[in-house]
């Protein structure tokens, strides 16, 4: 069985009805050996090469150039004690097609919310103008949540 992998060692010995030990007993071998220098690993297709694990690539895809962290937004706005410090958030629909995009005020509670027909920059920034155009006069902070 050389250069199989530990999927395919345990799903042949499953197959021809051998007891076997789990594919993760497998690999925790196979990296012990190569800590012991062993070359086990280098029968794997991968050469025992670690893969970063599934979500890592998501984490910086889409990152907010030179965003600004919550922290730094004024204290006075936890308080909640005035109208105008305001929330934004992008509700995206299915297949990442429409949105919708709400404002709510933190102090009244009052939301303001509007489907907009892209995500893109301009879509949003032309909705959002709108939407507090009678609160204009009222207006502090708006802060958004910087996700992607």
């Amino acid at each position: 069985m050389m250069d199989y992998s530990p999927d395919q060692i345990v799903g042949t010995c499953m197959k021809e009805g051998l007891e076997c030990v789990s594919i993760e007993r497998i690999y925790q071998l196979m990296w012990n050996n190569k800590r012991n220098e062993g070359r086990l690993h280098q029968h794997l297709s991968s050469k025992g090469k670690r893969y970063q694990k599934r979500g890592y690539l998501k984490v910086s895809r889409a990152q907010i150039l030179g965003r600004v962290d919550i922290d730094q937004r004024p204290s006075i706005v936890e308080l909640k004690e005035r109208i105008g410090y305001l929330e934004i958030d992008l509700v995206i629909g299915k297949n990442h097609k429409e949105a919708l995009l709400t404002i709510n005020d933190r102090a009244t509670g009052v939301l303001k919310m509007a489907k907009v027909k892209s995500k893109e920059a301009e879509v949003i920034e032309r909705k959002t103008i709108e939407l507090l155009q009678d609160w204009m006069p009222f207006l502090d902070t708006i802060t958004s949540d910087n996700e992607k």
